[in-house]
């Protein structure tokens, strides 16, 4: 290994500082409070709490919805695990019989109060909303599902319910992959054609791309807004009403967002003409990852349920293509994970949490894990920030900012993603230290406005985003739980 482990300062174990039990007991409260508990559609845990606008009386959701990563990785690391059942059975009633999962699933009584921007209309710009049935967007998400579903069924009592409940949701989710895999894969890796796909949709990887889509567009917000107006909706961001728009994307990198629908709707959102034509288009080491991470679970669960050899030897198959193609996107000069922009073929070469992100695959070799641990140890000594792992690294002076949106604030999320990695590979040390900033940001910023914050600030460890969000207080959970 590298030094990485041994500069980075020993803490105290977890389990012995003193915060935890109260931040245990109030990030379990917090999920309490985020189940959605209004309507018919109802019993969910939603992706945040709720915030007071300015003016007005009534709090509301900046994310009241079941977004698919945010579900799973709740659902895994909860301690709530009856209502993780629920949540999961939930989310995948929306899935479409070819094994779709959108990245969102609505709620159909909270869009009839027109609260929530973009609405799920701009997907069905054609054929409009269905009627009947669940709605969902017709994009997808890292696809965490597998992954979060092992978690919670090994935390699953022993009983025929527990039997029943994992045999539902694998079949799901193996759909969900079997889907991917037909649809969604070329050349062994998922291909991310909307950045709200990739997860990490406001990156400054993704600079590039908009800049070249941006050609040849006089006025692209003028032309969406256009588009929006004729199917009766008004181009107004809820989320720069809710959240400082300082800490937001740019109106400019927006209007890409929904240019990109608007487009899919043109070519009847078929998935072959989206992967050969679409602008955007890219492999990116976050999601392929995860992905592997979700096959090996797969792969896990359906021994011990005892699946047919043809589907344990089909996820076998699959994990081992997108593990053989990562090694694509590691860059020998940089000894990093990039992005691969499709159009061009080339690597995308801003450094990233994401690029630290195969560590969690676990599948990586040792030599790349000691190198991506290595970068980590070169942001913790190099003094730009406090607390790591920014999701931007500081070194990307151009683009690097602290308080935006995915181009510099550490996510509590994706840090536990890199911890947990870190410790298969023999880096416990630098793990406990990520995730003694993550205890220390949270602590710290237990408010008025409830704490859990989505993401912080890496320089003063300011909360940004929404508070009280879901899959934060799920991740405090796993932490305190992890040894």
């Amino acid at each position: 290994m590298l030094a990485a482990q041994k500069l980075v300062k020993s803490k105290p174990a977890l389990t012995q500082i003193h915060i935890l039990p109260n931040l245990s007991s109030l990030a379990t409260q917090t999920l309490k409070d985020n189940i959605f508990t209004e309507g018919k559609d109802c019993n969910y845990t939603a992706a945040s709490g709720k915030m007071l606008l300015d003016g007005e009386s009534q709090p509301r959701f900046l994310y009241p919805f079941q977004w698919l990563w945010d579900t799973f990785f709740i659902a895994g690391w909860s301690s709530n695990t009856d209502q993780s059942v629920v949540d999961v059975t939930k989310f995948l009633a929306s899935q479409t019989d070819d094994g779709f999962m959108g990245h969102i699933r609505y709620n159909r009584e909270i869009l009839a109060r027109k609260e929530y921007f973009p609405p799920p209309e701009v997907y069905y710009e054609k054929e409009g909303l269905p009627q009947t049935g669940e709605v969902i967007s017709k994009i997808t998400q890292p696809p965490n599902a597998g992954y979060g579903l092992l978690e919670l069924v090994k935390r699953l009592p022993e009983s025929t319910e527990k039997t029943l409940f994992a045999k539902y949701a694998f079949d799901k989710v193996y759909l969900y992959h079997k889907y991917i895999y037909e649809n969604l894969v070329r050349d062994g890796l998922f291909v991310t054609t909307h950045p709200w796909e990739s997860g990490d949709d406001n990156s400054p990887k993704w600079d590039g791309i908009y800049n070249r889509i941006r050609e040849g567009q006089e006025d692209m917000h003028t032309f969406v807004g256009e588009w929006l107006g004729k199917m009766g909706i008004a181009y107004e961001r809820v989320d720069i009403k809710l959240i400082h728009h300082t800490q937001r994307p740019v109106h400019p990198d927006y209007d890409i967002y929904l240019y990109l629908i608007y487009l899919y709707n043109r070519w009847n959102w078929n998935r072959a003409t989206i992967l050969e034509k679409s602008p955007f288009r890219v492999t990116d080491p976050m999601t392929n990852s995860i992905l592997i991470r979700s096959n090996l679970a797969l792969i896990e669960l359906a021994e011990t349920l005892n699946e047919s050899q043809e589907i344990i030897e089909q996820l076998k198959r699959w994990a081992e293509i997108t593990t053989m193609e990562l090694d694509s996107l590691w860059d020998k000069q940089e000894k990093i994970y990039f992005a691969k922009d499709l159009v061009t073929g080339e690597l995308i070469k801003i450094k990233t949490v994401s690029g630290l992100m195969p560590l969690f695959s676990t599948v990586i070799p040792q030599e790349n894990a000691d190198q991506l641990a290595h970068h980590i140890d070169l942001i913790t000594k190099s003094g730009l920030v406090r607390y790591i792992v920014p999701s931007t690294f500081p070194s990307e002076t151009s683009c690097f900012e602290p308080d935006r949106y995915w181009r510099g604030p550490v996510w509590i999320i994706t840090n536990e993603l890199v911890a947990e990695g870190l410790n298969h590979y023999g880096y416990k040390d630098c793990a406990d230290k990520i995730r003694m900033d993550n205890l220390e940001l949270i602590s710290n910023t237990l408010n008025d406005r409830g704490g859990f914050y989505e993401y912080y600030n890496p320089i003063n460890g300011k909360g940004l985003g929404s508070p009280l969000q879901s899959w934060t207080a799920a991740a405090v959970l796993k932490m305190i739980t992890t040894p």
